[in-house]
């Protein structure tokens, strides 16, 4: 049975909603990386301004690195949700005819299959790359940070 016109609009009303929804989840980005960034100095500042008073609760040098680990996962998260929507976006390109030369998606889709192939980290999603850096980066570094300060190192 041929698609009807109703079914044609539905698609791409929901084609335009998923694309807003990509475009409200990646504006987050930057918004999380200064809020981990600012949330895990702002517990450091705290802690060592007032560490006499932490001496005998060590464990509170651990919430920075919480904070950055609770952050990371958050925006893994959403990561995982634009790559879902993104792929459910390329079925809706495909039904319309649409190729990776021509469907954002599905050239997206093309990518993550070929970068999966031959081990290789997309290079396309620069985004990806940054937050794959960030997020370890913040996290160790403040876990190795409450190990220095609670003396786990010379």
């Amino acid at each position: 049975m041929p698609d009807s016109p109703t079914k044609e609009t539905l698609l791409l009303e929901t084609y335009k909603l998923l694309r807003s929804e990509i475009d409200h989840l990646c504006k987050n980005f930057d918004t999380y990386a200064i809020a981990g960034v600012v949330g895990t100095a702002t517990a450091w500042a705290w802690l060592l301004t007032y560490k006499e008073h932490v001496a005998n609760h060590q464990v509170f040098y651990l919430a920075p690195g919480a904070c950055a680990l609770f952050f990371g996962i958050r925006v893994y998260a959403i990561m995982r949700a634009v790559t879902e929507i993104g792929t459910h976006l390329s079925k809706i390109e495909k039904h319309f005819g649409l190729t990776k030369e021509n469907g954002w998606e599905l050239y997206c889709k093309a990518e993550r299959e070929a970068c999966e192939e031959t081990n290789r980290v997309r290079t396309s999603s620069l985004l990806g790359v940054w937050q794959w850096g960030f997020w370890p980066a913040l996290i160790l570094v403040n876990f190795l940070a409450a190990v220095k300060v609670m003396g786990g190192f010379c």
